[in-house]
């Protein structure tokens, strides 16, 4: 969609790993609660130990569901140059009980969503280079220890830009929020 990049552009100058060519493919929710539904939906190599799954360029507008939502999976995964775009009432990527150190997500544009991206007990997840606009917050990691998040802006987010709840020793380095609770 061209206002998707559009809007995308005007957001990429500060963060380098999101491009603004990117061709969004428009695709409905993605829901995964196993290993066999993530090798059925996502895209083989390189989300690595030794290249499993990938979810990237997807462009998913939706209400009533999150636009991403993957659960009790154990292959490692990444969800990379998405634009999700919800009715904040749902989650934009939403990561639940996952093994620990098998998700990576960066590079998303996640807007008008409950969480922008939202980390459940699942440890050791890398969030990088994100950015979580007008949602009521931007990223949490809630009983998700070990975890990264960084280099992500947070603009705009009603309750709040980055938060954690029961994720001891998670790395919260680099991040920009701006016009959120809080900021």
């Amino acid at each position: 969609h061209q206002g998707s990049n559009n809007h995308w552009s005007a957001l990429d100058k500060n963060f380098p790993a999101i491009y603004p060519s990117v061709n969004f493919v428009s695709h409905s929710p993605i829901t995964i609660t196993s290993d066999a539904q993530l090798a059925s939906i996502a895209s083989n190599g390189s989300g690595t130990s030794s290249d499993p799954f990938i979810i990237k360029g997807l462009e998913i507008l939706t209400t009533g569901q999150d636009c991403i939502d993957i659960s009790g999976t154990t292959k490692y995964f990444i969800i990379e140059n998405c634009h999700l775009k919800n009715d904040l009432n749902y989650n934009g990527i939403h990561i639940k009980n996952a093994s620990k150190n098998t998700v990576t997500i960066k590079s998303n544009l996640c807007e008008f969503a409950d969480i922008g991206i939202f980390i459940e007990e699942t440890g050791n997840v890398t969030i990088i280079n994100n950015i979580c606009n007008d949602n009521n917050y931007g990223i949490e990691l809630f009983n998700s220890v070990n975890s990264t998040i960084a280099d992500s802006q947070c603009s705009d987010d009603i309750h709040g830009g980055i938060r954690l709840s029961g994720s001891d020793k998670s790395l919260v380095i680099n991040n920009t929020i701006t016009g959120s609770y809080g900021s």
